[in-house]
């Protein structure tokens, strides 16, 4: 089996195949703002041409991609990075985007200036003015061939690529650097190819990648070629490949690994979704880590401050058990120790050898204070020669329930220990578990308010006046069904259907106009809902009128729905280890999760309301899902009320609990 290095940054064939498949959705782009989450990763939240928006994640060194995944953006929008970066971008369109030779550099090219983004080592992200001067950097730095600072023209590091195009086997031979080194080596260094990629060549190509150069014949060399040009071909055909071993990432590819197929691969139709998964599942792992790292490290300390004083423990159980011996033997043998101690005086004296005094006391020295250490089988203890043996065992006696008091106070210091190294231990679990709830990918209607059925069914809603505009105008097809609450300032909600709506889609459509109206801050009990096809609604109003933004003219019969209460069902669902906030009737919602409360229009601002909700459920959630809730920010929570509200009824499950 082929031994894999876990991959920790795109190679430039791998910026080249995401730029050939994304390209279409940053050029024409404006970029709508700038997040920095953590470290020098920053998010580009940008408008796309296709009506889209999305997220494009640029972490300089390791990694570019738009992504599904929602990190936590709060407070990123007030770091240095960001600051700087919306300064001078934010509002822009992206006019093009390059990757500049055979490097791992993007620029992004705007009217007036350029963003460079660098995934080599010790990269950076800058913004250069119209005379290609750096105006901002994520980092400023002098390098051996270069300089990054204010002011200074931008100058990438020498490239050592070679055009696939351009390959001939005279080429490659000019390119081989060492005849010492195998031809793996030779081409990843001569030709400033990835080395997964030269692997995966010389593989199909049937060539040992520890041969040396001179061992090759011309017959190898262009099948070497041929694999070259077939792998790169491949690499920018919009697919990707994620690698990995007993559920351990290891790599990912816009190529098929053919030589890692020993290994779990997993095929993905675009290589930008692979790029997520991969990078956003080693980004939760890291997060796990930084989180993790100092609680574990904690319980480590604890565990070791365990482990000695388990041995304090026992070593003085161990003492006080031997002096309780020794002062046993004493007291049945008390007339053996006089006799004893009397030979030692003699001794003392010179009159005797402190051998010929017993063959059960041995002395062993004696102390500076002139005491006599002696041996009694394992155990040492002192006396002085003018001592008696009644006061030697009365103190031995002593010793012995000093230690055991010892052993006794350190196992309760133990215990204590123990305590506290179980609570830190899932403490330290629960941190993991939350930082990997956190990172969750987000569907792209779920900007917008939503609900989606059992049976697929979409329905979406506006949030203020530029989403209905764009709602109505991007995603409202002919046959669609167009739901609004008969009151001014109500979402204009769409039901993705094709046709004649269920009633479960209409009454949920009805519940997500009338709730998120301006009905519930106006504190009233329900409201009348209508529902026309797509193609009765218009954006041209009659000759001489003029339709504010979100507005639209209704052509044609309107079909009502009575007495829409204003009652909101919201609950947290679990899918896939995260948590996801649904909103809807109370029968919808039950249906997706035992996880909900009812909501009502009230009194209780939505920040309140909001940590009110997340306690209950976190209160009574089952211990093994807790840290999915403790996950959800209280701005999820607060982003999915309609206004003011009041609880009116909690699922059967937290109530039960």
């Amino acid at each position: 089996m082929t031994y894999v290095k876990v991959k920790n940054s795109m190679s430039w064939i791998d910026i080249k195949a995401w730029i050939l498949e994304c390209k279409k959705y940053l050029e024409n782009s404006i970029v709508d703002n700038v997040y920095n989450p953590s470290g020098n990763l920053v998010i580009f939240k940008l408008r796309c041409s296709d009506g889209m928006v999305r997220n494009l994640i640029i972490e300089p060194g390791r990694r570019i991609h738009f992504t599904r995944y929602k990190l936590n953006l709060e407070g990123s929008g007030v770091t240095a990075i960001a600051r700087a970066l919306r300064r001078r971008v934010r509002g822009l369109k992206i006019l093009s985007v390059e990757m500049l030779g055979y490097e791992r550099i993007i620029k992004f090219s705007f009217r007036d200036r350029k963003l460079i983004a660098e995934l080599l080592p010790r990269g950076v992200i800058l913004t250069l003015d119209n005379e290609d001067k750096v105006d901002f950097s994520t980092e400023y730095k002098d390098m051996k061939d270069r300089s990054i600072r204010k002011g200074v023209v931008y100058k990438p590091p020498p490239t050592i690529g070679v055009g696939v195009e351009y390959l001939s086997v005279e080429v490659l031979k000019k390119h081989i650097i060492s005849e010492k080194k195998n031809i793996l080596y030779n081409i990843v260094k001569g030709l400033g190819l990835p080395g997964e990629f030269v692997e995966e060549v010389l593989y199909r190509a049937r060539v040992e990648k520890t041969i040396k150069p001179s061992e090759l014949k011309n017959a190898e060399l262009t099948s070497i070629i041929s694999s070259i040009r077939e792998v790169y071909v491949e690499s920018l055909g919009g697919k990707g490949y994620i690698v990995s071993k007993d559920e351990e990432l290891l790599t990912v590819t816009p190529f098929n690994p053919l030589h890692l197929k020993s290994y779990n691969i997993e095929v993905y139709e675009s290589f930008n979704e692979a790029l997520d998964q991969y990078f956003s599942r080693l980004y939760v792992k890291g997060q796990v880590k930084l989180k993790a790292t100092p609680m574990d490290m904690e319980v480590e300390r604890l565990k070791r401050i365990i482990e000695e004083q388990s041995e304090k423990v026992e070593e003085y159980a161990k003492a006080s058990k031997a002096y309780e011996e020794a002062a046993n033997f004493i007291a049945s043998n008390i007339p053996v120790l006089e006799k004893f101690i009397e030979c030692v005086r003699r001794a003392l004296r010179g009159e005797v050898s402190f051998e010929s005094c017993s063959d059960t006391f041995k002395v062993e020295g004696i102390d500076k204070h002139g005491n006599i250490i002696v041996r009694l089988y394992d155990l040492k203890f002192n006396f002085k020669p003018y001592e008696r043996a009644i006061n030697i065992m009365g103190r031995l006696y002593k010793l012995s329930k000093e230690y055991q008091r010892k052993s006794e106070k350190a196992k309760k210091v133990m215990e204590e220990l123990m305590k506290k190294l179980s609570s830190l231990t899932l403490q330290a679990k629960s941190l993991k578990e939350i930082a990997k709830a956190s990172v969750k990918p987000v569907e792209w209607y779920e900007r917008y308010h939503w609900i989606t059925l059992k049976d697929g069914t979409l329905i979406i809603g506006g949030k203020n006046a530029d989403q209905n505009e764009s709602l109505v105008k991007k995603y409202l097809r002919d046959k669609d069904v167009f739901v609004h609450a008969d009151i001014r300032g109500a979402p204009a909600v769409i039901i993705r259907c094709y046709g004649e709506p269920s009633k479960d889609a209409l009454r949920e459509a009805g519940v997500l106009t009338a709730c998120y109206s301006k009905a519930w801050k106006e504190r009233m009990g329900y409201v009348d809902v209508y529902w026309v096809y797509g193609n009765q609604v218009t954006k041209t109003p009659p000759p001489g009128e003029y339709l504010p933004k979100g507005s639209f003219m209704i052509r044609g019969k309107r079909n009502y729905i009575k007495g829409v209460t204003l009652r909101l069902a919201l609950g947290v669902k679990i899918v896939n280890g995260y948590g996801k906030v649904v909103v809807g009737s109370e029968d919808h919602v039950s249906s997706e999760t035992p996880y909900y409360v009812v909501l009502m229009p009230g009194d209780k601002a939505q920040h309140v309301m909001a940590e009110e909700i997340l306690e209950i459920i976190k209160k009574n959630i089952p211990k093994d899902l807790k840290h999915i809730v403790e996950a959800i920010s209280k701005e999820e929570i607060i982003s999915r009320l309609p206004g003011p509200s009041t609880i009116v009824l909690t699922s059967k499950v937290l109530r039960k609990n």
